[in-house]
């Protein structure tokens, strides 16, 4: 189903915000049914109030709505196209991702973790761009393997997008843990979207979707 193609930016950007907002409407449906039903224990989730009670309102909404689609689109989608700069910038943060990612998922912030991540992403980046740069046949043999493996690459992105927002949940039953596919399933169509917008537009129109999407999913929450 390519639902982007041939489509000018302002139009595919539209385009896929309805299909990203509409086809994530199944998934959340079944699982809000299964919740009301008490088949399952209601989803304990990071709270956009709690975030602006945290960091204030205007900076907790900035944090939302702006920063995180910002850093999270060249950390998951800016290796999509082949530039060198931008994969070395995507191994950096998902390195330092990688990194908090255990005091990310007990919702506990550990200095430690917090410095090695500091060191070791700037260092990946350096590491990823002089090895990709070292010579003329290094860099045909790295885009030579990109190429053959691009479709696999998008799907990835999407893929690891949609999981790294388990973090977004805390406390989780066993239940919530065999439907966490359904419950990540909106995360991998959003990831889907954004994947084909930066491809086919650029990197600049994926966040600008990503900012949309967390727009409304900020006044969604805030209403709930």
């Amino acid at each position: 189903m390519n639902i982007t193609t041939s489509l000018s930016p302002y139009k595919t950007l539209l385009r896929s915000l309805f299909w990203m907002l509409l086809l994530s409407v199944l998934p959340q449906t079944i699982i809000y049914i299964i919740t009301r039903l008490n088949l399952l224990e209601p989803l304990n989730m990071v709270s956009v109030t709690a975030i602006t009670h945290k960091f204030g309102y205007g900076p907790g909404l900035i944090m939302i709505i702006v920063f995180a689609p910002v850093v999270e689109e060249f950390m998951f989608r800016a290796y999509l196209k082949y530039e060198v700069r931008s994969i070395s910038i995507s191994a950096s943060l998902l390195s330092f991702f990688l990194i908090l990612l255990p005091g990310l998922a007990l919702k506990v912030v550990n200095t430690y973790f917090l410095i090695a991540a500091l060191f070791c992403s700037p260092l990946i980046f350096i590491l990823c761009y002089r090895y990709i740069k070292k010579d003329e046949n290094q860099s045909r043999l790295v885009y030579t393997y990109w190429s053959k493996h691009a479709n696999t690459i998008f799907h990835f992105s999407y893929l690891l997008f949609g999981a790294a927002h388990l973090t977004n949940y805390y406390d989780i039953t066993k239940m919530q843990i065999i439907l966490m596919p359904l419950i990540l399933l909106p995360y991998f169509i959003y990831g889907y979207f954004l994947g084909k917008i930066r491809i086919e537009h650029g990197l600049l129109w994926s966040i600008q979707l990503h900012i949309l999407t967390n727009a409304f999913a900020s006044i969604k929450l805030w209403a709930a």
